[in-house]
């Protein structure tokens, strides 16, 4: 139905390179379905997540239904795949789909861009080759290779590179 690697480029989840979404308002539909892909999720106070297809007459096709009770658990998917209702980011943080609010020290707003390059500033400033095979391992595992398999795949295959230099 969609093109690989999927709908806007993140249902199939490929690529090396880790992927950090800066969400600075709305995320309905596809857009949510886009959040659930990315690798760090950051989002202002004012942005809101859902999944309205139900209101529609229509159902979230983009990968995001078997992935999200992974993400989430059975009922919270539930709770926002078969309601619509939109999920505010305080609530979205404390389920799990978003990894910081854009805010300062005290409260203040933060801009979510700004707090996106700081992250993407640290993680770059790691060795490289070690932040892709660690990604490998956790998305291995998350895409159902299980925690052996995962294990494996990295052990037999990608440390070896890792250690020969291959990696990049």
């Amino acid at each position: 139905m969609f093109p690989p690697p999927g709908f806007g480029g993140l249902s199939i989840r490929i690529g090396k390179k880790p992927v950090i979404a800066a969400v600075n308002g709305l995320a309905f539909g596809d857009g949510c379905e886009m959040v659930i892909n990315y690798n760090f999720v950051l989002a202002s106070k004012e942005a809101k997540f859902t999944f309205p297809e139900v209101k529609r007459g229509v159902v979230a096709i983009a990968g995001v239904l078997p992935r999200l009770p992974r993400a989430l658990g059975r009922q919270r998917e539930m709770e926002m795949v078969l309601t619509g209702r939109e999920v505010g980011t305080r609530e979205a943080r404390e389920w799990g789909m978003v990894n910081k609010i854009a805010e300062g020290d005290n409260g203040e707003e933060k801009g979510v861009v700004e707090l996106a390059v700081q992250w993407a500033k640290e993680i770059a400033g790691n060795i490289q080759d070690a932040v892709l095979v660690s990604k490998e391992g956790v998305q291995s595992a998350w895409d159902g290779d299980g925690v052996e398999g995962a294990t494996e795949r990295l052990e037999e295959v990608m440390y070896k590179e890792l250690v020969k230099g291959e990696i990049m």
